[in-house]
């Protein structure tokens, strides 16, 4: 696990700690001060859960989530993107 997984594992259980649950666990990682702003390729695969791939394909067919293209090489997902990306995304099961 590297740094910024390792980061994002601590703050989901900061957040689940203190009450937070589903979409609105998503939405307090979205402005999580004590995340970084914004996420490489792979980070953001790893945090989504999905191969840098995926996410590449993703890019290609233009779907979400939101990128910014730095370079040629370079793509990076901001915070707020990513974490509201898997609250519009999470499903509540009823009983």
């Amino acid at each position: 696990m590297d740094k910024t997984t390792k980061s994002v594992s601590e703050r989901l259980a900061h957040w689940t700690a203190n009450g937070f649950e589903g979409r609105q666990l998503y939405e307090q990682m979205a402005v999580d001060p004590e995340l970084p702003e914004d996420f490489s390729s792979r980070e953001t695969a790893d945090i989504l859960g999905v191969g840098p791939e995926a996410l590449r394909e993703r890019r290609r067919l233009r779907k979400s989530p939101s990128y910014i293209r730095i370079s040629a090489t370079v793509v990076r997902y901001p915070r707020n993107v990513i974490f509201m990306f898997l609250a519009d995304r999470f499903v509540t099961a009823t009983a």
